[in-house]
């Protein structure tokens, strides 16, 4: 029975970025400032963003390419992930073989995953979670589409075709959730700017699609959280292991029926592992969660969204409200 999961942005474990934590030679240590917030959870789930695979030529020779080795699948089952989410535009640097050696790693550790797959129907397939009170979760995840380039160099998944989903695949993904559970949470991999009333927009057709819960990454950045009626999205968890920015938050959920609670702790990565931030670091990610320009975009005539507050106060514990 899960009552808490815990949800980290996004994850790139791969060998440079471990080196710059100073981790690399005993990647075992990645989240050993962290023990404490993990075994609070129930279940602990995060983006990640490369493939785990040894092969050596990219897809495409674009500027970022991103690989680790495939031995991390081990290191997130140690260290205590359930599943990780793989919509995002990373996890196909390395083609289809790198996504066949990502899931069979996955697999093989029982490490649940979702976003991605060797065709549409995996991709869309979700992730259930047993809640309390007899009651299932869904967790869910696309990537927002970018047209020709997501077309030419990500691989979107398709019929009998691998790759990640995308909003084309919403409609189905959500389809199949809701068959088996009462809540539905989408992983939400956002690539363009993130203050933009664009995906405020995208979040509301979300809610109104049916979605209970929204966990936004992919532009790096830490930012505010909003609300609809008893629906709930985080509009950028920032980054959970990366190498730049150096910061972010990590999102714990007690999802009810119909409202959500939730416990945010912010992380920073700029003197080694991630941990919890404290003192000035903290109140400048605190300030990043607060940035009113969302509100700003905010038609009170008009929307139904509204900007949620963190208030600082003892363990940085918000109730969505009705």
């Amino acid at each position: 029975m899960i009552t808490k999961i815990l949800f980290g942005g996004d994850m790139l474990p791969t060998d440079e970025v471990l080196r710059t934590l100073g981790v690399f030679n005993h990647p075992q240590l990645l989240f050993k400032n962290l023990t404490n917030v993990f075994q609070e959870a129930d279940l602990l789930i995060a983006n990640l963003e490369c493939p785990l695979t040894g092969v050596r030529e990219p897809f495409c020779h674009q500027k970022w390419n991103f690989k680790a080795n495939e031995l991390i699948a081990e290191h997130l089952s140690n260290w205590g992930f359930n599943a990780v989410t793989l919509a995002n535009n990373h996890v196909m640097n390395y083609g289809i073989d790198g996504l066949k050696s990502t899931i069979q790693r996955l697999d093989e550790f029982q490490i649940g995953h979702v976003g991605a797959g060797m065709e549409e129907q995996e991709a869309t397939d979700p992730f259930f979670v047993d809640l309390s009170r007899n009651r299932t979760l869904a967790i869910i995840a696309i990537k927002k589409h970018l047209g020709f380039f997501d077309d030419m160099f990500y691989l979107i998944c398709g019929q009998n075709r691998p790759g990640v989903a995308t909003e084309r695949n919403l409609e189905l993904a959500v389809r199949k959730a809701k068959q088996h559970a009462e809540l539905v949470m989408l992983s939400l991999h956002w690539d363009f700017h993130p203050s933009s009333k664009e995906l405020l927009d995208f979040v509301e057709s979300c809610f109104q699609y049916g979605i209970d819960i929204i966990v936004t990454h992919g532009s790096h950045h830490v930012e505010p959280a909003v609300g609809w009626h008893n629906h709930l999205a985080f509009l950028g968890l920032g980054n959970f292991v990366f190498d730049w920015p150096e910061n972010g938050v990590l999102a714990m959920l007690y999802p009810k029926s119909h409202r959500a609670q939730y416990q945010i702790y912010p992380i920073c990565l700029n003197q080694g592992p991630p941990k919890l931030a404290r003192d000035v670091q903290r109140q400048t990610i605190l300030e990043a969660f607060n940035n009113n320009l969302y509100n700003k975009l905010l038609d009170p005539k008009t929307q139904k969204l509204r900007q949620l507050y963190a208030e600082d106060c003892v363990n940085d514990f918000f109730l969505l409200r009705e």
